[in-house]
């Protein structure tokens, strides 16, 4: 209790200050703490202090331009009295992302968030850490909340609703259509909500980062997710670390991003997404943007993997005459390839590729590229 009055203390005197705030942080701990603060009658006080301080940093916040990044409410109860007291302050405060959490959400908890989230402009992002929204009804309003505003463009949901329930899952996810983040962490995600996960990511919304850490998804669920990359050009960044995915499922997601058959495979992969969290880690691929750059880099690590010469001919063998600038203009440009690369190819075949050392020239040598003159197989112009 002394901890968190003299954190209140602080905050309300850095909110009176007028100063820009990263993060106004009342929480008791951190988001892993599951040690709730009840409320007691003797607290309304400090947060009338509190609240007060919000409506004078509000003077400062729209005539200095400027406001609050983030504002956590974690493990601290919220009595009645308490939230009618900040209800009307949040409507209007200048702050761009709220999250709360750990304890069970009910349908009052529910209202004073999703009204919020309605009238404030300003509030690009929510997150429920640690509390459940168990009931449809609650979860269908507070969703109704994000998509009403037009603002919200990211949503976290660690550890909130029942993965497995398919009209929550749905719900959720029918109001993550013009988010660009969604945090799906430690919701039991599995067989009921993984395949309608791959359909929403198959109907390509903005979608660019997708976090699905920490629940149960196999191998059988990696598929579909791997489906879902083929149609998929908006997400960047897919997190699936800590779930039930086994060698399978881990190069299924690894062929998606960077299938070496052949050079047709290979740039018919999904260049947008980088899938970060399997073990070996494959992160350091599709980290690049633009996604041509990627792409390039792939078709890059294909073609000189040999431990033979400069280039792996076996690729080349049926690729036009016409092409063949092309290839050459992009082993001018890739000379100083990225061991990273050179590492993922290494991690999917389970043979080195080639000695990277070699390619840290300025230019491409006038040996290779006469060997790679000399070896091509060109198709015969008839």
């Amino acid at each position: 209790m002394n901890t968190w009055l003299a954190k209140m203390k602080k905050f309300t005197d850095l909110l009176r200050k007028g100063d820009p705030i990263e993060n106004l942080n009342i929480s008791n701990g951190s988001a892993n703490t599951n040690i709730l603060l009840l409320h007691d009658d003797i607290l309304l006080p400090h947060w009338q202090e509190f609240a007060d301080a919000l409506v004078q940093y509000q003077k400062f916040a729209y005539r200095e331009n400027h406001g609050i990044e983030r504002l956590f409410m974690w493990n601290v109860e919220l009595d009645r009295e308490v939230l009618d007291m900040l209800a009307p302050i949040l409507n209007t405060t200048i702050v761009k992302k709220l999250s709360f959490g750990g304890y069970d959400f009910g349908s009052e908890m529910v209202s004073f968030v999703a009204d919020i989230l309605k009238v404030n402009p300003c509030i690009e992002g929510v997150g429920l850490f640690n509390n459940r929204i168990d009931s449809v009804d609650d979860m269908r309003r507070f969703c109704e909340s994000i998509t009403d505003g037009n603002v919200i463009r990211e949503a976290l949901f660690e550890h909130s609703f029942d993965g497995n329930n398919p009209e929550v899952m749905q719900i959720v996810l029918d109001a993550s259509h013009q988010l660009e983040k969604l945090r799906l962490k430690n919701n039991g995600i599995g067989a009921i909500g993984a395949p309608l996960i791959a359909n929403f990511l198959t109907a390509n919304p903005p979608l660019k980062v997708l976090n699905l850490n920490d629940n149960v998804l196999a191998d059988n669920h990696a598929i579909l997710l791997v489906r879902a990359l083929q149609s998929n050009t908006n997400i960047k960044r897919l997190k699936i670390d800590n779930n039930n995915i086994t060698a399978g499922g881990r190069q299924a997601l690894l062929e998606s991003v960077f299938n070496i058959s052949s050079l047709n495979t290979c740039v018919a992969s999904n260049h947008t997404c980088c899938i970060v969290g399997l073990n070996p880690d494959i992160s350091n691929i599709n980290k690049f943007d633009p996604q041509s750059h990627n792409r390039e880099m792939k078709i890059f690590t294909v073609l000189s993997a040999t431990d033979e010469g400069f280039f792996n001919m076996n690729c080349l063998g049926n690729v036009l005459y016409k092409l063949i600038p092309k290839v050459l203009r992009l082993a001018q440009k890739f000379t100083e390839a990225t061991p990273d690369l050179s590492e993922a190819y290494f991690e999917q075949t389970g043979q080195r590729s080639a000695d990277w050392s070699r390619l840290n020239e300025d230019t491409v040598p006038i040996t290779s590229m006469f060997e790679l003159l000399r070896g091509w197989a060109v198709p015969s112009l008839s």
